[in-house]
């Protein structure tokens, strides 16, 4: 039986466990694990404002993200990657913490500022060199040791940006495969109004779509939503919901979702309109806050638990909705009583 002690415990530092343990930090080591240092590189660099184009540049064995801005500070990644070995992994933040996954992973990596470049090799800081420019450039090579397959998976990448130019409508994104010459850009100025509309081009609307707006302090709050004519194979209304917080999907909704609903039942209720609480929707939730106020239930972190805006969230949609309709009767002519209830 092996004897289990202090002197039997392998210390490893931050990148020696990321490298020993990829899969633990970017989820697998194919072409999907390649695609989420991306998300996690592009997501956390969302939370800097002084941004507004990133450009995607996929070479044979490199890859390239450009930034229009310098917007990160050198002597942070500076201190970052010299003294990596010193701090807990835990203790970085989570613009930091992409950065350090990507490096470690590399077998080149160079981050490129105003006046200078930092040059590292499988996280370990190799020289730097004094360079002018007005961006800020990241430059890799993914270790082929690591990953079993090298590139990305093209569309996941192109469903990825249009996603993140749908929710955040003041930056773009530009992704060019020289290789293989094809260049795409994504930029949608409407936000998730152009998101709502791009996962309804096939459906019948019965009327214009819906939209609440409304910020309290450092929460922001976005819903589009319609209702239309679909049914299951039993007949019953079919509820369509795409909820987010802070560029993630929320795959199994949570509190913002659920106060969405409870919300529009009052407005129902209220305006004597429980009829339309058969009908199917199609829904589209965008909140910001906070990045320390995130909070999920479960282990999958695909549902959002935030119990305390849900008074704001229902209060909000009820104010909204019962505001529209009551200042667009002509459009409840339009819509429809379905066969039975959803909730």
């Amino acid at each position: 039986m092996d004897i289990y002690n202090e002197e039997t415990v392998q210390v490893l530092t931050s990148v020696e466990h990321i490298r020993k343990r990829p899969g633990m930090y970017i989820g697998c080591i194919d072409r999907s694990g390649i695609l989420n240092i991306f998300r996690e590189i592009l997501e956390n660099s969302l939370e800097n404002k002084n941004w507004c184009t990133v450009q995607i540049l996929i070479n044979k064995d490199s890859y390239k993200i450009k930034f229009d801005t310098c917007w990160f500070e050198p002597i942070k990644i500076q201190n970052l990657y010299l003294h990596i070995n010193l701090i807990p992994i835990g203790s970085f933040s989570s613009t930091q913490f992409g950065f350090i996954v990507l490096n470690a992973l590399s077998t080149s990596c160079v981050f490129k500022f105003q006046k200078e470049e930092l040059h590292f090799s499988e996280g370990n800081y190799i020289k730097t060199k004094n360079k002018n420019r007005s961006n800020f450039i990241i430059e890799f090579i993914l270790d082929k040791r690591v990953f079993s397959l090298n590139t990305l998976p093209y569309t996941n990448l192109m469903n990825m940006l249009q996603e993140l130019s749908f929710l955040n409508p003041d930056r773009k994104f530009i992704v060019e495969d020289k290789q293989n010459n094809f260049k795409s850009a994504f930029h949608h100025p409407k936000g998730i109004l152009e998101h709502f509309f791009h996962l309804t081009f096939e459906k019948t609307l019965l009327s214009s779509p819906i939209t609440i707006h409304t910020e309290k302090n450092d929460y922001k709050l976005d819903i589009v939503f319609a209702y239309t004519n679909d049914l299951d194979k039993k007949n019953k209304p079919i509820y369509y919901s795409y909820s987010y917080v802070n560029n993630n999907l929320c795959f199994l909704g949570g509190s913002h979702e659920n106060a969405f609903k409870r919300g529009l039942k009052s407005v129902y209720k209220n305006l004597n309109l429980e009829h339309l609480s058969n009908k199917s929707i199609i829904v589209v939730i965008y909140l910001q806050i906070p990045e320390n106020e995130v909070a999920f239930s479960g282990a999958t972190r695909r549902c959002l638990y935030i119990p305390n805006l849900e008074s704001w969230i229902k209060k909000s949609v009820l104010d909204s909705v019962s505001t529209y309709f009551r200042e667009n009767l002509s459009v409840l002519d339009e819509i429809k009583i379905p066969i039975s209830s959803y909730y």
